[in-house]
């Protein structure tokens, strides 16, 4: 006869809530910046990123590769969405 398995008492660690970020979402942040920018054709990813890192401080905890990555996908998410326009048109 098999020998059947019993379930131990360990059971799965209770997980935790993920933490909120110290500062808005970055499409938030991005919209931000664009007011405030006020650029007649348009604000450039460079003075928004640079917009960003002035007047956020709490994203300069983050590294410059992970802060890149999430602005372009915030960028490329709010363009999909209709959120942000882009008035030259997409780049290559």
């Amino acid at each position: 006869m098999a020998g059947t398995k019993k379930a131990t008492g360990t059971a799965a660690a209770p997980k935790k809530a993920a933490s909120t970020a110290a500062h808005p979402s970055y499409q938030d942040m991005i919209k931000e910046a664009i007011l405030q920018l006020k650029d007649r054709g348009g604000s450039s990813r460079q003075a928004i990123k640079k917009h960003l890192l002035a007047n956020h401080p709490s994203v300069t905890n983050v590294s410059e590769n992970a802060f890149t990555t999430q602005l372009n996908k915030a960028l490329q998410r709010g363009t999909d969405s209709g959120v942000f326009l882009r008035p030259k048109g997409p780049r290559c």
